[in-house]
């Protein structure tokens, strides 16, 4: 435990430090976020605040990694591949708003189609281990569901899902960087319990490093992820889920992130099916913006939310 906690709090002050200089350094080279019109008048004055943050706590969690001797498990190898590749598609998408000169990044359907190449891959990883890949865990007891043929698809659904929920839920000050860390902290109770104890260091090393990152990003953020932080978290948060085949488990304890996703599908299907809208805005904690709540209420109350479904989480698979 102390180990644990050693490591948790050089990954904490690597990662202030590490967004300390890339603040410096972003504003001098001018890449800064371009508040796009539609969003609530609250962003607009959040226009030209440093983006890419997440590449702060990406230093910090590979860095700390290599020097704890982490690396040297497959399981955290793959995860942190994983991670990694989905970091590289994140900041390929940030850099490309600033020479572009738009505020959409990489088109959508070329993301997609490599993030279902990243899904598969992860999914024949797993299938190559040989010991009962297709199955997932089930609440109460020790209790599995095979996968059968619909494991490949299953993983890849898993990955797709998890990074772009988190990059949706990426839209207020604190709210992603407060959710995960509350997800994370699950997690390290629930592998620690149940599963691969060789994933609770990585897992302590990430918390550490965006709690060093959350430290900038609180309301009023001086600092925004990017999708190059977003999508880093959900790789590695889809990973974890896929090796420790705790993928239901992601799914309450994260209902938060599903709650972000289904929320897009819904108001893009309902407006294109109807002409009419469900929420005020989405992702949903725009909707709640719209109806009075302030950045600081959405994340602080998001995140008791996300502390409540954690806590269920565990009652049901720990």
């Amino acid at each position: 435990m102390q180990n644990l906690a050693w490591i948790t709090g050089l990954s904490f002050l690597l990662s202030i430090a590490a967004v300390r200089v890339l603040i410096v350094l972003l504003n001098r080279w001018g890449l800064k976020q371009t508040i796009r019109e539609e969003m609530p008048e609250a962003h607009q004055k959040k226009n030209r605040t440093p983006m890419m943050g997440g590449i702060g706590f990406f230093v910090a969690v590979i860095v700390v990694t290599i020097v704890v001797g982490g690396w040297h498990y497959p399981k955290v190898k793959l995860v942190l591949l994983i991670g990694t590749l989905s970091f590289l598609i994140g900041l390929v998408d940030d850099l490309s708003k600033f020479t572009g000169k738009n505020t959409k990044g990489v088109g959508a359907r070329y993301k997609l189609i490599i993030e279902i190449v990243i899904g598969a891959y992860l999914g024949y990883f797993m299938n190559r281990q040989g010991v009962a890949p297709d199955m997932i865990k089930v609440p109460f007891g020790d209790g599995a569901w095979s996968m059968g043929r619909l494991f490949m698809p299953f993983v890849i659904f898993v990955y797709v899902g998890t990074i772009n929920a988190l990059n949706f839920t990426d839209g207020v000050d604190g709210l992603l960087s407060g959710c995960f860390l509350v997800v994370g902290a699950a997690y390290i109770v629930l592998i620690y319990r149940t599963s691969d104890p060789a994933l609770v260091p990585l897992l302590c090393v990430l918390c550490g490093a965006v709690a060093g990152f959350l430290w900038y990003n609180t309301n009023p953020a001086a600092i925004f992820m990017g999708d190059s932080g977003s999508l880093f978290l959900g790789g590695v948060l889809a990973a974890v889920a896929v090796v420790t085949r705790t993928e239901l488990f992601l799914a309450v304890a994260g209902l938060l992130f599903v709650a972000e996703v289904m929320s897009v599908v819904i108001q893009v299907a309902s407006f294109k099916l109807t002409g009419r809208r469900v929420f005020r805005m989405s992702p949903i904690h725009h909707h709640f913006e719209l109806g009075g709540w302030s950045e600081a209420q959405v994340s602080s109350r998001f995140w008791l939310i996300t502390a409540a479904c954690s806590i269920a989480g565990l009652a049901l698979f720990a």
